[in-house]
């Protein structure tokens, strides 16, 4: 296991005795200020510190215990046993002096402008012909103005009133060092508090934050199951597992956190936990509860475990006859039924509700336009569309 070092935050403001400086020589303390009310305000803020310092406390630690599986996880050792698990990419970024030459990574001159993620910055489409928001802001959420937000809910879309709640704005460390929110979790005040140095925008359509002491990268994708997700594995888990070795922290985000962002954290622990993707799915669902990666993702992360661990796949995938209608083929996580019934429930209504739209919108249209188009998938169960949920 490679150390960790994660810094801790001190309050400087936080005692409430103060010195009043009377001459050269002499200091009178005063004790006798009234201390300040506190409030329901101040108290959210309280339980937030000490919940950051807690994390920052397990950050120092090579392993982790994980609640859901009962068992003790560890990251691999890069320089030990497991060295084949790495690459070039990480073994770079482990020896720049600085995380700021990793700015360089997307620059025609690296030697990395090749890799997926650094060269597919420069992209104006997503594969599924989604054009990418070129846009770049140094303006993310304070807290005062989330609280703000929270408070007029009634006067934002629906949309955005509902990811800018709890559980979709959380926060949640997954494994030391590793966060996972949606778009309205980026938060200044957190970021600061956590170290953080990387942030991975999995969207198309949301801006990439710009700040001077924070690299970001866009995995250009649409939460589609014809996304090519797996390409962007390597490079952002390498990113994410050399920033956590240099004592900083990484997050992942989507519009929702709820299946792009989940599949790259996923991916990351299988390359670089001892964890499997079964047991990483079952961890991560335990501490975010809304993830459900789209079954193109899911079969993807089954190929990538596959690939790393000499052909075994811990995640089976069941397909499903739909008897009303044999041309229909279904496939679910076969875990989905005994683990989590309301997701298998969830993945067979969407399915069905996707054959049926693309059989509907596709009865005039020519056959060979179809097999040009996203419709692709009524010829092929092995994905369904998903696109509303993340």
């Amino acid at each position: 296991m490679g150390n960790t070092c994660f810094g801790t935050n001190t309050d400087q403001n936080e005692h409430s005795t103060t010195t009043i400086v009377v001459s050269n020589r002499k200091t009178i303390k005063n004790n006798n200020r009234k201390p300040k009310k506190s409030t329901k305000s101040d108290d959210i803020q309280q339980q937030q510190q000490q919940l950051i310092q807690q994390q920052l406390a397990e950050s120092l630690k090579s392993s982790f215990y994980s609640d859901i599986n009962q068992k003790t996880f560890e990251f691999h050792n890069i320089h030990g046993k497991n060295l084949q698990r790495t690459n070039e990419l990480l073994r770079y970024c482990l020896q720049c002096d600085t995380i700021q030459q990793w700015k360089q990574l997307s620059s025609k001159t690296s030697l990395f402008h090749n890799n997926p993620l650094f060269r597919d910055q420069s992209l104006t489409k997503t594969t599924t012909n989604k054009p990418i928001i070129q846009l770049k802001t140094d303006q993310v959420f304070t807290r005062k103005k989330l609280q703000q937000m929270r408070s007029n809910l009634d006067r934002l879309p629906p949309d955005t009133a509902l990811i800018i709640m709890p559980p979709f704005s959380n926060l949640d460390m997954i494994v030391p060092g590793i966060y996972q929110t949606g778009t309205t979790g980026l938060v200044i005040e957190t970021l600061n508090e956590l170290h953080i140095k990387l942030i991975i925008n999995a969207t198309y359509e949301m801006p990439l934050f710009k700040h001077t002491d924070i690299i970001t990268f866009r995995v250009p994708i649409e939460d589609d199951s014809k996304e090519p997700i797996e390409n962007y594995f390597d490079d952002v888990a390498d990113l994410m597992e050399a920033t956590r070795l240099r004592g900083y922290g990484s997050i992942v985000h989507c519009m929702a956190g709820v299946s792009r962002s989940a599949a790259l954290i996923l991916a990351y622990m299988i390359k670089y936990t001892t964890f499997t993707l079964f047991e990483a799915f079952l961890h991560v669902k335990s501490l975010r509860q809304p993830i459900r990666p789209n079954i193109g993702f899911i079969q993807q992360l089954i190929e990538y475990e596959s690939r790393l661990n000499n052909g075994r796949k811990t995640i089976e995938i069941e397909q499903i006859n739909y008897e009303q209608n044999p041309d229909i083929k279904i496939i679910v996580p076969k875990f989905y039924r005994t683990h989590f019934p309301e997701l298998y429930d969830v993945e067979v209504r969407r399915q069905l509700s996707y054959w049926y739209t693309n059989t509907n919108t596709n009865t005039n249209t020519n056959n060979n336009n179809n097999n040009n188009n996203s419709n692709d998938d009524i010829n092929n169960p092995s994905s369904t569309q998903t696109t509303t949920h993340d």
